[in-house]
């Protein structure tokens, strides 16, 4: 039952956005403390398949709770929803500014592997990289 707002009291819509706005906060606690969504992307999305291992593994060493996938940059745009880092193969580089106008609108941090890290499969580095980049976001 709906109460007049003169009365002081609130609304059962007040009510529910209250609780709605609670709930979205409560679910993007949650997430920040228990997972990472990390996609990589390069040229057919295949090469960053060693990369994507070797960082799930240092993942599991420091205890981080990680979901890391690799796509085709081409892809960027439809699986970008509810990432909290992307990153660039070099080889793909050269697209930064197109990923940051996908990027940038979601609020989703954006850049590119160091060259070292990357042809090392530095799964380690790439993942701290990956960490910087969404706190500093």
């Amino acid at each position: 039952m709906e109460q007049k707002p003169e009365t002081g009291k609130s609304t059962d819509k007040t009510k529910n956005t209250c609780y709605t706005s609670t709930i979205k906060a409560n679910e993007k606690k949650i997430r920040e403390e228990t997972i990472m969504v990390i996609r990589l992307f390069c040229a057919a999305g295949m090469s960053t398949s060693l990369l994507v291992k070797k960082m799930e593994e240092a993942a599991k060493e420091k205890g981080k709770d990680v979901d890391i996938v690799a796509y085709p940059f081409t892809e960027m745009e439809r699986v970008i929803e509810g990432v909290d880092v992307a990153l660039l193969g070099p080889q793909v580089g050269y697209q930064l500014a197109r990923a940051k106008e996908i990027c940038d609108p979601k609020g989703v941090p954006v850049d590119v592997i160091p060259m070292q890290d990357y042809g090392m499969c530095n799964g380690m580095n790439v993942l701290k990289f990956a960490y910087k980049l969404a706190k500093n976001k």
